[in-house]
Protein backbone atom coordinates (compact mmCIF):
# COMPACT_ATOMS: atom_id res chain seq x y z
CA UNK A 1 0.00 0.00 0.00
CA UNK A 2 1.53 3.53 0.03
CA UNK A 3 2.64 4.02 3.15
CA UNK A 4 2.62 7.77 2.62
CA UNK A 5 -1.23 8.16 1.97
CA UNK A 6 -2.29 6.17 4.20
CA UNK A 7 0.09 8.46 7.51
CA UNK A 8 -1.61 11.52 5.66
CA UNK A 9 -5.18 9.97 6.08
CA UNK A 10 -4.33 9.35 9.62
CA UNK A 11 -2.94 12.83 10.22
CA UNK A 12 -6.26 14.38 8.92
CA UNK A 13 -8.45 12.02 10.73
CA UNK A 14 -6.87 13.13 14.05
CA UNK A 15 -6.64 16.46 13.57
CA UNK A 16 -10.21 16.70 12.38
CA UNK A 17 -11.14 14.98 15.69
CA UNK A 18 -9.28 16.91 17.87
CA UNK A 19 -10.49 20.40 16.07
CA UNK A 20 -13.72 19.10 16.69
CA UNK A 21 -13.60 18.61 20.47
CA UNK A 22 -13.01 22.51 21.03
CA UNK A 23 -15.20 23.97 18.44
CA UNK A 24 -18.01 22.69 15.64
CA UNK A 25 -17.85 24.00 12.45
CA UNK A 26 -20.59 27.55 11.99
CA UNK A 27 -23.67 26.76 10.33
CA UNK A 28 -23.52 29.85 8.12
CA UNK A 29 -19.97 29.91 6.10
CA UNK A 30 -19.00 34.02 4.79
CA UNK A 31 -20.05 32.53 1.60
CA UNK A 32 -23.52 32.19 2.81
CA UNK A 33 -23.91 36.00 2.66
CA UNK A 34 -22.36 36.61 -0.97
CA UNK A 35 -22.99 36.30 -4.63
CA UNK A 36 -20.10 36.06 -6.61
CA UNK A 37 -18.95 35.98 -10.47
CA UNK A 38 -15.81 35.19 -12.16
CA UNK A 39 -15.56 37.50 -15.29
CA UNK A 40 -13.78 34.45 -17.54
CA UNK A 41 -15.38 35.09 -20.80
CA UNK A 42 -12.51 35.18 -23.05
CA UNK A 43 -13.98 38.84 -24.85
CA UNK A 44 -13.92 41.03 -21.44
CA UNK A 45 -10.73 42.35 -20.08
CA UNK A 46 -10.49 44.79 -16.69
CA UNK A 47 -8.29 47.87 -15.55
CA UNK A 48 -7.90 47.99 -12.21
CA UNK A 49 -5.28 51.05 -12.25
CA UNK A 50 -7.92 53.74 -11.67
CA UNK A 51 -10.00 52.42 -9.15
CA UNK A 52 -6.59 51.68 -6.93
CA UNK A 53 -6.31 55.32 -6.79
CA UNK A 54 -9.53 56.25 -6.02
CA UNK A 55 -11.16 57.69 -2.39
CA UNK A 56 -12.89 55.41 -0.36
CA UNK A 57 -11.64 52.00 -1.76
CA UNK A 58 -9.26 49.83 1.02
CA UNK A 59 -6.94 48.17 -1.38
CA UNK A 60 -5.23 44.45 0.08
CA UNK A 61 -1.93 43.55 -1.34
CA UNK A 62 -0.59 40.50 -0.56
CA UNK A 63 2.53 38.12 -2.22
CA UNK A 64 1.61 36.65 -5.37
CA UNK A 65 0.68 33.23 -5.72
CA UNK A 66 -1.85 30.58 -8.10
CA UNK A 67 -5.22 31.96 -6.84
CA UNK A 68 -5.69 28.08 -7.88
CA UNK A 69 -3.39 27.08 -4.56
CA UNK A 70 -5.54 28.80 -2.25
CA UNK A 71 -8.41 26.31 -2.84
CA UNK A 72 -7.09 23.15 -1.44
CA UNK A 73 -8.51 21.11 0.95
CA UNK A 74 -9.43 22.29 4.31
CA UNK A 75 -10.08 20.07 7.44
CA UNK A 76 -12.13 22.54 9.58
CA UNK A 77 -12.96 26.14 8.99
CA UNK A 78 -10.82 28.58 11.93
CA UNK A 79 -12.72 31.44 12.89
CA UNK A 80 -11.21 34.75 13.62
CA UNK A 81 -10.98 36.13 17.27
CA UNK A 82 -9.05 39.30 18.35
CA UNK A 83 -5.78 38.46 19.89
CA UNK A 84 -4.09 40.08 22.94
CA UNK A 85 -7.55 42.74 22.56
CA UNK A 86 -6.37 43.49 19.24
CA UNK A 87 -9.21 43.64 16.72
CA UNK A 88 -8.22 41.75 13.22
CA UNK A 89 -7.93 44.11 10.14
CA UNK A 90 -9.16 43.60 6.28
CA UNK A 91 -6.01 41.62 5.62
CA UNK A 92 -6.99 38.85 8.09
CA UNK A 93 -10.15 38.20 6.70
CA UNK A 94 -9.03 38.59 2.75
CA UNK A 95 -6.82 35.81 1.60
CA UNK A 96 -5.46 37.46 -1.47
CA UNK A 97 -4.88 40.62 -3.51
CA UNK A 98 -8.41 42.63 -3.30
CA UNK A 99 -10.05 45.89 -3.90
CA UNK A 100 -12.91 46.82 -0.99
CA UNK A 101 -15.38 49.41 -1.65
CA UNK A 102 -19.37 50.07 -0.67
CA UNK A 103 -21.97 48.63 -3.40
CA UNK A 104 -23.32 51.01 -5.27
CA UNK A 105 -26.81 48.83 -5.14
CA UNK A 106 -26.69 49.40 -1.14
CA UNK A 107 -24.06 51.07 0.43
CA UNK A 108 -23.98 49.21 3.85
CA UNK A 109 -22.89 46.27 1.39
CA UNK A 110 -19.79 45.53 0.22
CA UNK A 111 -18.06 44.73 -3.40
CA UNK A 112 -14.97 42.71 -3.15
CA UNK A 113 -12.66 42.49 -6.56
CA UNK A 114 -9.85 40.47 -6.60
CA UNK A 115 -8.06 38.10 -9.69
CA UNK A 116 -7.98 34.55 -10.23
CA UNK A 117 -6.36 32.46 -12.66
CA UNK A 118 -8.38 30.17 -15.46
CA UNK A 119 -7.03 28.51 -17.79
CA UNK A 120 -3.63 29.61 -16.75
CA UNK A 121 -4.86 33.64 -17.33
CA UNK A 122 -6.20 35.69 -15.02
CA UNK A 123 -9.65 36.92 -15.18
CA UNK A 124 -11.36 39.92 -12.52
CA UNK A 125 -13.84 38.30 -9.95
CA UNK A 126 -17.06 40.52 -8.55
CA UNK A 127 -18.10 39.66 -5.11
CA UNK A 128 -21.01 41.14 -3.51
CA UNK A 129 -20.40 40.55 0.50
CA UNK A 130 -23.17 41.21 3.29
CA UNK A 131 -21.21 42.03 6.16
CA UNK A 132 -21.40 39.98 9.40
CA UNK A 133 -20.73 39.43 12.83
CA UNK A 134 -19.95 36.28 15.21
CA UNK A 135 -22.65 34.70 17.57
CA UNK A 136 -21.54 32.21 20.07
CA UNK A 137 -23.36 29.58 22.11
CA UNK A 138 -22.82 26.25 23.47
CA UNK A 139 -24.42 22.45 23.31
CA UNK A 140 -24.16 19.57 25.23
CA UNK A 141 -22.66 16.69 23.35
CA UNK A 142 -21.65 13.08 23.89
CA UNK A 143 -18.74 11.70 22.45
CA UNK A 144 -17.84 7.94 22.10
CA UNK A 145 -14.67 6.84 21.06
CA UNK A 146 -14.01 3.40 20.35
CA UNK A 147 -10.22 2.26 19.01
CA UNK A 148 -7.96 0.15 18.61
CA UNK A 149 -10.47 -2.43 17.02
CA UNK A 150 -8.99 -5.28 14.37
CA UNK A 151 -8.78 -3.53 10.90
CA UNK A 152 -11.61 -3.87 8.34
CA UNK A 153 -10.92 -5.78 5.50
CA UNK A 154 -14.06 -5.66 3.41
CA UNK A 155 -16.37 -3.09 2.49
CA UNK A 156 -19.05 -1.77 5.29
CA UNK A 157 -23.08 -2.80 4.79
CA UNK A 158 -23.53 0.68 3.43
CA UNK A 159 -27.41 -0.27 1.50
CA UNK A 160 -28.25 -1.73 5.42
CA UNK A 161 -26.50 1.69 7.39
CA UNK A 162 -28.84 3.69 4.65
CA UNK A 163 -32.00 1.81 5.84
CA UNK A 164 -31.45 2.95 9.16
CA UNK A 165 -31.22 6.37 8.25
CA UNK A 166 -27.87 7.23 7.59
CA UNK A 167 -26.06 9.59 4.91
CA UNK A 168 -22.97 7.53 4.33
CA UNK A 169 -20.11 8.93 2.56
CA UNK A 170 -16.52 7.79 1.87
CA UNK A 171 -14.90 4.06 1.57
CA UNK A 172 -11.63 2.07 0.80
CA UNK A 173 -9.00 4.12 -0.51
CA UNK A 174 -5.69 1.52 -1.04
CA UNK A 175 -5.58 0.04 2.19
CA UNK A 176 -6.98 3.03 4.27
CA UNK A 177 -10.92 3.21 4.84
CA UNK A 178 -12.42 6.18 6.07
CA UNK A 179 -16.37 7.07 6.61
CA UNK A 180 -18.67 9.21 7.23
CA UNK A 181 -22.03 8.31 8.59
CA UNK A 182 -24.70 11.92 9.34
CA UNK A 183 -28.07 11.64 10.49
CA UNK A 184 -29.71 14.33 12.29
CA UNK A 185 -27.98 15.07 15.79
CA UNK A 186 -25.43 11.87 15.40
CA UNK A 187 -21.94 12.17 13.04
CA UNK A 188 -19.66 9.12 13.27
CA UNK A 189 -16.26 8.88 11.73
CA UNK A 190 -14.91 5.17 10.74
CA UNK A 191 -11.22 4.91 9.79
CA UNK A 192 -9.22 1.67 9.67
CA UNK A 193 -5.90 0.85 8.26
CA UNK A 194 -4.70 -2.51 6.97
CA UNK A 195 -1.14 -3.56 6.63
CA UNK A 196 0.80 -0.89 7.54
CA UNK A 197 4.43 -1.36 6.38
CA UNK A 198 6.08 1.24 8.58
CA UNK A 199 7.93 0.79 12.15
CA UNK A 200 6.80 2.07 15.40
CA UNK A 201 9.62 4.16 17.50
CA UNK A 202 10.72 1.60 19.13
CA UNK A 203 11.25 -0.44 15.56
CA UNK A 204 8.70 -2.79 15.36
CA UNK A 205 6.52 -3.28 12.50
CA UNK A 206 2.81 -1.19 13.42
CA UNK A 207 -0.37 -3.78 12.62
CA UNK A 208 -3.74 -2.53 11.05
CA UNK A 209 -6.21 -1.10 13.45
CA UNK A 210 -9.57 0.45 13.26
CA UNK A 211 -11.58 2.90 15.21
CA UNK A 212 -15.69 4.80 15.35
CA UNK A 213 -15.62 7.85 16.97
CA UNK A 214 -19.22 9.26 17.53
CA UNK A 215 -20.92 12.89 18.53
CA UNK A 216 -24.31 13.31 19.04
CA UNK A 217 -25.19 16.93 19.83
CA UNK A 218 -28.09 17.84 22.47
CA UNK A 219 -27.25 14.59 23.93
CA UNK A 220 -25.79 13.85 27.25
CA UNK A 221 -26.07 9.83 28.33
CA UNK A 222 -25.82 6.63 26.41
CA UNK A 223 -29.49 5.99 26.19
CA UNK A 224 -30.90 2.42 25.33
CA UNK A 225 -32.33 3.70 21.97
CA UNK A 226 -28.53 5.42 20.94
CA UNK A 227 -26.82 1.90 22.30
CA UNK A 228 -29.28 0.02 20.32
CA UNK A 229 -28.54 2.36 17.19
CA UNK A 230 -24.72 2.22 17.33
CA UNK A 231 -24.49 -1.51 18.10
CA UNK A 232 -25.98 -1.55 14.46
CA UNK A 233 -23.31 -0.02 13.51
CA UNK A 234 -20.81 -1.95 14.51
CA UNK A 235 -23.09 -5.07 13.06
CA UNK A 236 -22.36 -3.34 9.75
CA UNK A 237 -18.90 -3.00 10.00
CA UNK A 238 -18.76 -6.57 10.60
CA UNK A 239 -18.08 -6.88 14.62
CA UNK A 240 -19.87 -8.04 17.88
CA UNK A 241 -22.34 -5.44 18.83
CA UNK A 242 -20.80 -6.30 22.18
CA UNK A 243 -17.45 -4.08 21.62
CA UNK A 244 -19.31 -1.43 23.19
CA UNK A 245 -18.97 -2.11 26.28
CA UNK A 246 -15.16 -1.09 25.62
CA UNK A 247 -16.24 2.35 24.71
CA UNK A 248 -15.16 5.45 25.98
CA UNK A 249 -18.06 7.40 26.58
CA UNK A 250 -18.10 11.05 27.49
CA UNK A 251 -20.37 14.19 28.15
CA UNK A 252 -18.96 17.53 27.14
CA UNK A 253 -20.04 21.15 26.66
CA UNK A 254 -19.14 22.18 23.00
CA UNK A 255 -18.85 25.85 21.74
CA UNK A 256 -20.40 27.27 18.60
CA UNK A 257 -19.50 29.96 16.17
CA UNK A 258 -21.91 31.09 13.35
CA UNK A 259 -22.33 34.14 11.34
CA UNK A 260 -25.27 36.27 10.95
CA UNK A 261 -25.41 39.46 9.16
CA UNK A 262 -24.17 42.65 10.47
CA UNK A 263 -26.96 44.93 8.88
CA UNK A 264 -30.76 44.59 8.36
CA UNK A 265 -31.29 42.91 5.36
CA UNK A 266 -32.93 39.81 5.06
CA UNK A 267 -31.11 37.65 3.03
CA UNK A 268 -34.10 36.13 1.43
CA UNK A 269 -35.54 39.01 -0.23
CA UNK A 270 -32.65 40.84 -0.97
CA UNK A 271 -32.23 41.45 -4.94
CA UNK A 272 -28.97 39.37 -5.34
CA UNK A 273 -29.07 39.58 -9.06
CA UNK A 274 -29.93 43.19 -9.20
CA UNK A 275 -27.36 43.87 -6.63
CA UNK A 276 -24.57 42.25 -9.07
CA UNK A 277 -25.94 43.51 -12.15
CA UNK A 278 -25.70 47.01 -10.58
CA UNK A 279 -22.27 46.77 -9.62
CA UNK A 280 -21.05 45.45 -12.83
CA UNK A 281 -22.51 48.22 -15.31
CA UNK A 282 -21.10 50.62 -12.50
CA UNK A 283 -17.81 48.86 -13.25
CA UNK A 284 -18.63 49.30 -16.98
CA UNK A 285 -19.67 52.98 -17.40
CA UNK A 286 -16.56 53.70 -15.44
CA UNK A 287 -14.29 51.90 -17.84
CA UNK A 288 -12.94 49.05 -14.94
CA UNK A 289 -14.47 46.46 -16.89
CA UNK A 290 -15.31 45.95 -20.85
CA UNK A 291 -16.85 43.75 -22.87
CA UNK A 292 -19.81 42.91 -20.76
CA UNK A 293 -23.50 42.83 -22.93
CA UNK A 294 -26.64 42.67 -21.93
CA UNK A 295 -26.99 39.14 -22.59
CA UNK A 296 -24.02 38.47 -20.14
CA UNK A 297 -26.00 41.00 -17.27
CA UNK A 298 -28.96 39.13 -17.92
CA UNK A 299 -27.38 35.58 -17.28
CA UNK A 300 -25.41 36.56 -14.70
CA UNK A 301 -28.27 38.04 -12.67
CA UNK A 302 -30.06 34.98 -13.64
CA UNK A 303 -28.43 32.18 -11.50
CA UNK A 304 -26.89 35.33 -8.40
CA UNK A 305 -28.52 34.22 -5.03
CA UNK A 306 -27.47 33.91 -1.77
CA UNK A 307 -24.71 31.77 -1.23
CA UNK A 308 -23.58 31.67 -4.93
CA UNK A 309 -19.82 32.72 -3.85
CA UNK A 310 -16.91 30.89 -3.18
CA UNK A 311 -14.76 28.66 -5.19
CA UNK A 312 -17.20 25.85 -5.32
CA UNK A 313 -20.35 28.07 -5.91
CA UNK A 314 -19.15 31.17 -7.41
CA UNK A 315 -20.68 32.41 -11.53
CA UNK A 316 -18.11 31.29 -14.01
CA UNK A 317 -18.56 31.56 -17.69
CA UNK A 318 -18.51 27.98 -19.52
CA UNK A 319 -19.69 27.37 -22.74
CA UNK A 320 -21.35 30.31 -24.07
CA UNK A 321 -23.26 30.90 -21.00
CA UNK A 322 -22.96 31.74 -17.36
CA UNK A 323 -23.55 28.95 -15.16
CA UNK A 324 -23.42 28.42 -11.45
CA UNK A 325 -20.64 26.21 -9.53
CA UNK A 326 -18.48 23.74 -11.11
CA UNK A 327 -20.47 21.03 -13.10
CA UNK A 328 -18.57 17.61 -13.71
CA UNK A 329 -18.52 18.54 -17.11
CA UNK A 330 -16.71 21.62 -16.57
CA UNK A 331 -14.46 19.68 -14.55
CA UNK A 332 -13.67 16.76 -17.35
CA UNK A 333 -12.64 19.78 -20.02
CA UNK A 334 -11.02 21.94 -17.69
CA UNK A 335 -9.31 19.76 -14.79
CA UNK A 336 -10.36 22.32 -12.16
CA UNK A 337 -12.83 20.69 -9.53
CA UNK A 338 -14.67 21.17 -6.34
CA UNK A 339 -12.79 21.25 -3.12
CA UNK A 340 -13.42 19.28 -0.40
CA UNK A 341 -14.31 22.32 2.79
CA UNK A 342 -16.32 22.96 5.66
CA UNK A 343 -16.55 26.57 4.58
CA UNK A 344 -14.67 29.99 5.48
CA UNK A 345 -15.98 30.89 8.95
CA UNK A 346 -13.67 34.43 9.07
CA UNK A 347 -16.84 36.62 7.94
CA UNK A 348 -16.73 40.21 6.74
CA UNK A 349 -16.94 42.98 9.34
CA UNK A 350 -19.13 45.67 8.78
CA UNK A 351 -15.53 47.26 10.19
CA UNK A 352 -13.73 46.17 6.64
CA UNK A 353 -15.96 48.78 4.70
CA UNK A 354 -14.60 52.37 3.71
CA UNK A 355 -15.89 55.13 5.30
CA UNK A 356 -18.29 56.75 1.93
CA UNK A 357 -18.65 55.68 -1.32
CA UNK A 358 -16.17 55.15 -4.07
CA UNK A 359 -16.50 57.92 -6.65
CA UNK A 360 -15.17 57.98 -9.90
CA UNK A 361 -15.18 61.65 -12.17
CA UNK A 362 -17.73 62.42 -9.36
CA UNK A 363 -19.88 59.54 -10.39
CA UNK A 364 -20.92 57.28 -7.45
CA UNK A 365 -24.90 55.99 -8.64
CA UNK A 366 -25.65 54.86 -5.52
CA UNK A 367 -29.58 54.06 -4.87
CA UNK A 368 -29.72 51.66 -1.69
CA UNK A 369 -31.40 49.17 -3.57
CA UNK A 370 -33.65 51.44 -6.01
CA UNK A 371 -31.96 52.39 -9.78
CA UNK A 372 -31.19 56.02 -9.71
CA UNK A 373 -32.89 56.69 -13.02
CA UNK A 374 -35.86 55.26 -12.09
CA UNK A 375 -35.88 57.80 -8.75
CA UNK A 376 -35.03 60.83 -11.42
CA UNK A 377 -37.99 59.62 -13.73
CA UNK A 378 -40.55 59.96 -10.66
CA UNK A 379 -39.43 62.80 -9.73
CA UNK A 380 -39.60 64.31 -13.24
CA UNK A 381 -43.07 63.22 -13.25
CA UNK A 382 -44.33 64.71 -9.96
CA UNK A 383 -43.18 67.80 -10.58
CA UNK A 384 -44.70 67.95 -13.90
CA UNK A 385 -47.79 66.73 -12.38
CA UNK A 386 -47.66 69.77 -9.70
CA UNK A 387 -47.03 72.05 -11.91
CA UNK A 388 -50.24 70.86 -13.99
CA UNK A 389 -52.10 71.07 -11.23
CA UNK A 390 -51.11 74.27 -9.83
CA UNK A 391 -52.03 75.60 -13.40
CA UNK A 392 -55.39 74.38 -13.28
CA UNK A 393 -55.66 75.86 -10.13
CA UNK A 394 -54.56 79.29 -11.21
CA UNK A 395 -57.28 79.22 -14.47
Amino acid sequence: MNVKNCTTMIGIILVSILYFNMVSACFNPTDSFATEVLLNKDSMSYDLSGIKEAENVKVIEKEEGSSEEAHKEEIAPKPTKPENGKEPSSEDYIETNAIIYRSHYNKDVAVILTEEEWGGQKYLDVKIQIPTKFVYSSHYELRVNLDTLPPITQEIDKEYLESLGYIVEGGFQDECLEVQLTKEDICITIWSFNDIEEEDDEGEKREGFSGFSIDVKNQSSLTPELEEEFKNVLRACGFSPDLLDQAEITPRSVQDVDLVSAIDIDLDSFDWGMALRTELEWLQNNNVISGLTDEDLDGIAKVADKGTAGWNSKIRYFKGKWVQGITEEMSEETGIYMVKSLGDCNGFPIENLPEGVLEIDGRSQVSNGVDTTILIGIGIVVVAFMGVAFWIKRR
